[in-house]
C-alpha cells in the first residue's frame, strides 16, 4: 500500500484562522517530497512520495469544507 506509514505529524502549532475566515495552503509536490504550508507556516514534509499519475483530490474529515482560488503551477 503507496501510503501506509504516512500520517505525518505537525511542525508547528495550528496556523489556521478562525471559523469564518479563509486560510491559505500552499502545496510543493518536487520529486518524492511533499511540503504543506498553512497560511505561510511550514506544517508538513513528507519524504519518499510515490510520484504517480491521476487526479489531485481535496478533502475534509468529518466536517464540510468549502475551496475558492484554487491554482496549479509548474515549479520553476
Amino acid at each position: 500500500d503507496r501510503v501506509r506509514g504516512r500520517n505525518v505529524r505537525k511542525l508547528k502549532d495550528s496556523s489556521e484562522k478562525p471559523l469564518g475566515q479563509w486560510n491559505a495552503y500552499d502545496i510543493i509536490c518536487k520529486d518524492d517530497w511533499v511540503v504543506v504550508l498553512v497560511n505561510g507556516v511550514l506544517q508538513n514534509v513528507a519524504t519518499k512520495c510515490s510520484i504517480t499519475s491521476g487526479k489531485i483530490c481535496m478533502q475534509s474529515e468529518g466536517t464540510p469544507v468549502e475551496f475558492r482560488n484554487i491554482y496549479i503551477e509548474p515549479l520553476e
